[in-house]
């Protein structure tokens, strides 16, 4: 039986305004002057904790944690939004958070179980009891205000701990005071988070206290949950994504838009005190090698083509870490995708992970790489240096192979020109991008733009997931704008469906082809709403059933959506909310009305077709570049390409 909710938050949302003077007189004068500037920091937070659950904060510092916890003890108001406890009693346990500092310790205790709606009688009986365990002692008759850090501490933790409110909020008050007390308050929770409906939020840098603690953690960015879950996966996750943030990366550039097609090896930063893991390919911590700062790793891959010559300028030992452009499976249902923010999958099998000390190593694939390097007699190489410090390089023999290139857009020319007469509807199919470093689109690019003014399509279609969702919502603009004047290269209606990892796109859209006999909609599919991470709104089924009936008797409907309709459940697990309903409305519409109908989607990352109910769905995998050439007359359905693959050829829609 799933228990009772203790804490729901609903799109909170708090706004912290910076005034840049302040004086009332003048304020009064001229309000214009005190506009000053807004920090977001918290953007929309959902969380639910249910009784018993002790979930863990984690994020780095501004990422809105303190914020959170005050909002749920009712410290801060939202700006939108709204936090419930459901009658439960909630305390605070914060540095400088809730003391009276005039008052003396023992008189804020008393105030602090009165606001837990504790009776007086009960909280003088616990009194002792509280001061006993904070060991205060005759300061506990002093005003607060004469206190330290560590002593504000224990009583706050002292209080909370021997009241036992129904949620401890905890932020960051374990590792204060003296090493006893810390490990006596720590066996003092452990004890209270065992007990059964305990229940409890904890905010701390301590991720070894966060794992042993929590029976959940979220992750926190930037005011928004990037990630809930096991606590094992998100702290490792959360580890390995914080090493990059810590490296002093650039965390997120703009200049990617147009990066460079060859590395620049004077910019490459190697990081001391890492390698590139054997397992996952990842930096990761080299404190298990025997002098960690004797080795070094550039965190973000850069592309080498086959055959290029690294020359080694330095005796140092080194290994080649490979990557291809795409998403690891691993990582296909995170908001962060991989955790350095690299959308490369690592290949372990171009990756012996053996020490060299060739003179010169030819590079094996087309790919990117990242080189660790360790000194041969185990030295300090004393600071982090660049690529270009270690190597040089000599260009390879031919041009470098790119994704999806001339190649690919030329085949696809000349079968769109050789089937053209088949058909009377052109359409430009994209799905699945993930547009990030190191996702190669910019070859995609290419040859998407050439396929498009080759052909003339008649309109062009993004099934979602422009971006990997690891961009702040400024870049991420930039990049669907980019990704949608490719699209539109011809002036042809060019609609984006929103996929799970965007925040921008145009679901519940039309476009009306062939003098309106052939409606092309993008139908909103990332709808999420309590329990689920996908679904159909109430809104989209209208939008689709008004859709559908102002196309002719006798039409053609062509649907596309990131999310297909046909199962109610995807590969992935999750649920889709609405999606029996939506499928069945389209599925009794096409009958009523006599229509062709096919439905484009992505998000499962695979090529694949299915037939029901007069409705045929097509599914295009990652990355997928497509045209589709469909015969209204009822001939059928041609996808040629992606640019690579096979062409697809299926058989009459009605």
């Amino acid at each position: 039986m799933e228990r009772a909710e203790a804490i729901s938050v609903k799109d909170l949302r708090i706004t912290y305004r910076n005034l840049r003077h302040f004086s009332i007189q003048q304020m009064i004068r001229n309000p214009a002057l005190f506009g000053g500037t807004t920090l977001d920091a918290l953007r929309g937070v959902d969380l639910t904790v249910r009784e018993g659950e002790i979930v863990g904060v984690i994020g780095e510092n501004g990422a809105g944690k303190s914020t959170l916890l005050r909002a749920i003890a009712g410290i801060f108001r939202p700006d939108t939004g709204s936090v419930d406890v459901h009658g439960h009693r909630v305390c605070l346990m914060s540095l400088g958070v809730g003391f009276r500092p005039e008052l003396t310790g023992r008189e804020n205790i008393m105030i602090a179980g009165l606001l837990l709606h504790y009776p007086a009688s009960y909280i003088r009986k616990m009194t002792p009891e509280i001061i006993a365990f904070s060991e205060l002692d005759e300061a506990i008759d002093r005003p607060v205000r004469t206190y330290s850090d560590g002593m504000y501490a224990k009583l706050g933790f002292s209080i909370t701990a021997i009241l036992e409110p129904d949620v401890m909020l905890i932020d960051e008050v374990l590792s204060v005071g003296d090493e006893r007390f810390q490990e006596k308050s720590y066996q003092k929770i452990l004890s209270l988070v065992r007990q059964e409906n305990r229940t409890g939020v904890i905010v701390s840098h301590d991720l070894d206290l966060i794992r042993e603690l929590c029976t959940r953690v979220v992750f926190l960015h930037r005011g928004r949950v990037l990630l809930s879950g096991e606590p094992e996966e998100v702290v490792s996750l959360y580890r390995r994504w914080s090493f990059v943030r810590g490296a002093k990366l650039p965390a997120f550039r703009e200049d990617f838009l147009d990066m460079p097609a060859e590395p620049d090896l004077r910019k490459t930063a190697m990081f001391r005190g890492a390698v590139a893991g054997k397992k996952s390919g990842l930096p990761e911590d080299a404190a298990a090698m025997e002098n960690a700062l004797s080795c070094a790793v550039n965190a973000e891959p850069v592309y080498f083509r086959k055959g290029t010559r690294l020359v080694r300028k330095e005796k140092v030992l080194f290994r080649l870490s490979c990557y291809r452009p795409g998403i690891p499976e691993e990582y296909v249902r995170l908001p962060l995708e991989a955790p350095d923010g690299n959308l490369t999958s690592y290949e372990a099998g171009l990756s012996d992970g053996l020490w060299r000390e060739d003179p010169v190593i030819a590079v094996p694939e087309n790919a990117y790489y990242r080189i660790t390097v360790r000194t041969q007699d185990g030295s300090d190489l004393k600071k982090d240096r660049f690529l270009e410090d270690y190597f040089g390089t000599e260009d390879a023999d031919g041009p470098a192979e790119p994704v999806c290139g001339k190649d690919g857009a030329e085949r696809m020319i000349r079968a769109v020109k050789e089937s053209e007469g088949a058909a009377d509807i052109k359409l430009l199919l994209l799905a699945d991008t993930h547009y990030a470093f190191g996702g190669g689109f910019e070859k995609t690019a290419e040859a998407l733009r050439a396929v498009s003014e080759a052909v003339g399509p008649d309109a062009a279609v993004h099934l979602g997931d422009v971006t990997g969702g690891c961009f702040p919502e400024i870049v991420e603009r930039k990049v669907t704008e980019k990704v949608r004047s490719y699209l539109a290269a011809n002036d042809v209606p060019v609609l984006m469906c929103r996929g799970n990892h965007d925040r921008r796109g145009t679901g519940n859209r039309a476009a009306y082809l062939k003098g309106g006999r052939c409606v092309l909609a993008a139908v909103e599919s990332c709808f999420p709403a309590e329990g689920y991470l996908y679904g159909y709104s109430e809104e989209t089924l209208r939008f689709l059933k008004e859709t559908l009936d102002r196309v002719p008797e006798g039409g053609t409907a062509v649907l596309c959506s990131h999310l297909s309709p046909d199962r109610d459940h995807s590969p992935y697990g999750e649920e889709i909310l609405n999606a029996r309903r939506c499928r069945e409305l389209a599925e009794k519409t096409v009958k009523e009305r006599k229509l062709s109908c096919c439905w484009f989607y992505g998000h499962w990352h695979r090529d694949e077709e299915k037939e029901e109910n007069g409705i045929r769905f097509i599914g295009i995998g990652r990355a997928g570049f497509s045209a589709a050439l469909i015969d209204t007359a009822g001939g059928g359905v041609r996808l040629l390409g992606r640019g690579v693959g096979q062409d697809r050829i299926f058989g009459p829609l009605r």
